[in-house]
């Protein structure tokens, strides 16, 4: 298919309509849609109205999540030849070890109901679909033409070539019509990148690993959660520089999208640390070792010495650790924390605590949240300029995101002094890509 015209639109349309006609329980849905917009019609609902649990803010209280563990980690499912201790002992462990810790208690009660679902849905459909089942609940699954992260791009100008076979892509726990959305949202944020973005897309093809929903552009998979990778990471480098041997630490992990996208991107990282709660810390740490077969893994334990572990590791590539063990981290032992997506989901005292962490710990912190807080986990409604930013701590850049839209990202020097005697700070020739 040549570059994406007016014309070409048009006849995206025309096969939409063709589509209806061959489904007509869809009619109803996809004919209001149409004529919606000038460009590219419309597939999804407002994202607003699919945001799972957080318009509807479920919450679940600690005591009433261990009961719920207790219960569910002895059950046996008439559906599964094993339970999740045998399927799944090392996330088991996890959170055997969680549920005893003070940062379960201020884990907000809206990511122990998450954590809940996202346990259950590992159970059910397996850590080889996680990125379908679990994905789909993040920003990054819920992209549409019409859908208000993309807001600031729904009229740019088509320009690369898309093959049409892949705007009908259906993916596997997705419908038709949320299919033919998703993938035209993906073309328009990949238009974006490309136009926009350095890094090649060749560097950070998207991992076949958990199932990903993707479109195949010029022979490479291309899922959102590559895209929103690449634009994070190129403003990052934008600000500052990552020297040989750094180490990254980044809370609030997820999937590892960012950590896996960085080490192909990067070659002056020494070790990326990666805290997060389970499941989260358990699927970041399978996606890694998936992706890095090669790399050194210190893999989660739980610990209160860190003398014991110390070796391993030092020798380590990539770390996995709770955010009680953040205490052990040497002091201004880490280049660079990152917290992309997390923040406005916690407890303010653990906002602070993290904050004190990176203080204590970083040269530099950059963190992504959205403008104005869509579930209210915290007692402070938690807005833009309101984060527990500590006086000496120097912004080098804040600004809102062009996609996704309703969210902001700012980069600061937490050692004032370096950056007063230093001009290092600034992107530099050691910083290289792979």
């Amino acid at each position: 298919m040549s570059n994406m015209s007016k014309n070409q639109w048009v006849y995206l349309r025309n096969a939409l309509k063709k589509l209806i006609a061959s489904d007509a329980s869809s009619n109803q849905f996809i004919k209001k849609q149409l004529t919606a917009k000038k460009l590219l019609p419309p597939i999804f609902f407002h994202i607003k109205q699919r945001l799972f649990p957080f318009l509807n803010m479920k919450l679940m209280s600690s005591e009433s999540f261990i009961n719920w563990w207790v219960n569910y980690s002895h059950a046996s499912s008439p559906y599964k030849e094993k339970s999740i201790p045998d399927l799944y002992p090392e996330l088991v462990s996890m959170v055997n070890d969680f549920v005893k810790t003070e940062s379960f208690k201020n884990t907000s009660e809206l990511w122990k109901y998450l954590a809940k679902c996202h346990i259950e849905l590992l159970y059910e459909h397996g850590i080889g679909n996680f990125k379908q089942t679990i994905g789909s609940h993040s920003y990054e699954g819920m992209l549409s033409p019409d859908s208000i992260l993309l807001e600031p791009i729904i009229n740019d100008k088509i320009s690369i070539l898309v093959d049409s076979n892949q705007i009908f892509k259906k993916h596997d726990y997705y419908t038709l019509k949320d299919s033919i959305g998703f993938n035209i949202g993906t073309f328009m944020m990949l238009n974006y990148v490309i136009n926009n973005c350095k890094i090649p897309l060749e560097l950070v093809e998207e991992s076949s690993f958990g199932n990903p929903t993707c479109v195949n552009y010029s022979g490479y998979s291309i899922a959102p959660a590559v895209l929103y990778s690449i634009m994070e990471i190129e403003f990052i480098m934008k600000h500052i520089e990552i020297p040989k041997n750094s180490t990254i630490l980044e809370i609030g992990a997820g999937s590892g999208r960012v950590c896996i996208s960085m080490l192909k991107v990067i070659d002056t990282i020494n070790k990326y640390i990666i805290v997060d709660i389970p499941p989260a810390l358990y699927i970041s740490q399978c996606a890694v070792i998936h992706n890095f077969p090669e790399k050194r893994i210190f893999k989660f334990r739980p610990f209160l010495s860190f003398a014991e572990h110390k070796e391993e590791y030092d020798s380590a590539d990539v770390v996995f650790i709770s955010l009680e063990q953040l205490q052990f981290l040497p002091e201004n032992s880490v280049h660079l924390s990152i917290a992309i997506d997390c923040l406005h989901e916690m407890e303010f005292d653990m906002i602070e605590q993290y904050f004190n962490h990176f203080d204590r710990l970083s040269k530099f912190l950059y963190f992504k949240c959205q403008i104005e807080q869509w579930a209210k986990t915290s007692k402070i409604n938690l807005e833009m300029d309101n984060y527990p930013v500590k006086e000496h701590w120097y912004e080098l850049k804040k600004e809102k995101c062009c996609i996704p839209n309703t969210y902001f990202h700012a980069i600061y020097a937490l050692e004032f002094d370096y950056l007063k005697n230093h001009d290092d700070h600034l992107v530099g020739e050691e910083t290289s890509l792979n």
